[in-house]
């Protein structure tokens, strides 16, 4: 069976708990290998490196005069000379400066140490006392390539660089691990970011390779959430629409009978049946504008085709809602310096006021004042809406443009509506390049206010 195929069927916290093992049995093998290696090599290889030259030397001076061994010693091969020292009454024996590690070893040559060997920097050092048949001591000091070095040896002198690599390796290895495991989270974060966008087609399984854990089962079920949700998005869609669609038939039977109501009274011109003709009017513009506000959201400039004074079209709005005198009074402060005129969508620009003040006339006493205010700031059309209502919970208030959302279950149709208004408002502001937020206000009530920028 293939190991990878193997790996993929255990999960997060099997795969941990093996690489740790493996890890360590990694590390014990090695340095059970460097042990037996290390054992061998002191087995097998004698402290002093076999060289003819040394043994003959010390022959000739067991047997021969100090001059005549000088003078021998000096016609051997240079490559042994280079590597032989002899040192007789503290002078060497061709007058040579001794390497620092040998002038250590001949300093501690005694009769009670009369053989030393040390190992370092690659070479082996190897020193002898020899007696000399005079009575008299020589030193022979050999220095030569260390052949067969142990593997403790060879980690004792490249102590950094093993670090290093060891460093290395693990890191290596640890990043490999963490990269495996971190990357099904970082598809999760960024599949998180663009669903928090708004874009409910975003899926992280195809961005996956197949693997059975706890993180796959986990994208699985975001996949899942994401998919739900976009139904659910969906549906939302498709309700309004259909809403739209069916309000259109009571709306145009409703414009009938007030055509036949204005006959059958003989009266072409009636304040009340203005009334009902231009709220029949405002009922189609608005089930024209939730038809098109799909097509609006993909490509806003479908909806900016309109030359809008926004001082106008507020004024008339309140004009319109002050109409019936059960409900608060709207109070318009206008302190725009000139006539602010640009490219929008009228209808959707007063849809989203319309739904903002309705919203504060549904939660105020009709005894209480709206005060609706606009001015320019920085460019920009600031427009304030503010209540003398409950307010909203502050854990709330960023949810009030919720599409569906109510501040309280128990509130009815006619005091807070199905949670549709302020989202609509929200998509308006949207579509036009503004933005709009909610606070509470300190002595009460809730302002809304609106920034709409200018070309």
């Amino acid at each position: 069976m293939d190991i990878r195929a193997s790996l993929t069927h255990l999960n997060l916290t099997s795969r941990i708990l093996l690489c740790f093992w493996l890890t360590l049995l990694l590390v014990f093998l090695t340095g059970w290998f460097l042990i037996l290696f290390d054992r061998e090599d002191h087995e097998t290889h004698g402290p002093l490196p076999p060289i003819k030259t040394g043994n003959d030397l010390a022959l000739k001076l067991l047997t021969q005069d100090i001059e005549t061994v000088r003078a021998w010693f000096a016609q051997q091969p240079e490559m042994d000379v280079h590597r032989i020292f002899v040192v007789y009454k503290e002078q060497e024996l061709l007058s040579r400066t001794l390497p620092r590690p040998l002038r250590k070893m001949a300093r501690r040559l005694n009769t009670q140490h009369p053989f030393l060997h040390r190992q370092r920097d690659h070479f082996v050092f190897v020193g002898r006392l020899l007696l000399l048949p005079n009575g008299e001591h020589v030193k022979i000091l050999i220095r030569a390539k260390d052949p067969h070095r142990p593997w403790r040896q060879v980690i004792l002198d490249n102590v950094l660089g093993v670090f290093l690599l060891a460093i290395l390796f693990s890191g290596l290895i640890s990043y490999g691990l963490a990269r495996y495991i971190s990357s099904p989270i970082r598809a999760l974060r960024n599949a998180t970011k663009q669903l928090a966008a708004g874009d409910l087609s975003t899926r992280v399984l195809p961005t996956l390779p197949t693997r059975q854990d706890e993180l796959y089962s986990l994208a699985q079920d975001f996949d899942h959430m994401a998919e739900q949700l976009d139904r659910s998005v969906a549906a939302q869609k498709r309700l309004i629409q259909d809403i739209s669609h069916e309000l259109r038939s009571p709306v145009a039977r409703l414009q009938f009978a007030l055509a036949l109501a204005r006959k059958r009274l003989n009266q072409d011109s009636s304040q009340e049946l203005d009334r009902i003709e231009s709220e029949c009017t405002q009922i189609n513009n608005i089930i024209t504008t939730l038809l098109n506000l799909p097509a609006f959201e993909l490509d806003p400039s479908l909806a900016l085709t309109d030359q809008v004074d926004i001082a106008v079209l507020l004024e008339t709005l309140c004009d319109d809602l002050n109409y019936d005198s059960q409900r608060a009074s709207i109070y318009y402060v206008n302190r725009l310096t000139q006539p602010v005129i640009f490219l929008a969508s009228a209808q959707l620009l007063r849809s989203a006021f319309e739904n903002i003040l309705k919203n504060a006339q549904h939660y105020s006493e009709p005894t209480d004042a709206i005060r609706l205010t606009i001015e320019m700031q920085d460019r920009n059309i600031h427009i304030q809406c503010c209540d003398q209502g409950p307010g909203v919970p502050e854990d709330k208030i960023q949810d009030i443009f919720k599409p569906f959302y109510r501040t309280s279950e128990a509130r009815d149709r006619s005091s807070g509506g199905y949670g549709l208004g302020l989202a609509i408002a929200k998509r308006a502001v949207d579509i036009h390049g503004g933005q709009i937020q909610a606070r509470n206000e300190l002595r009460g009530g809730l302002c809304v206010e609106i920034q709409l920028p200018l070309p």
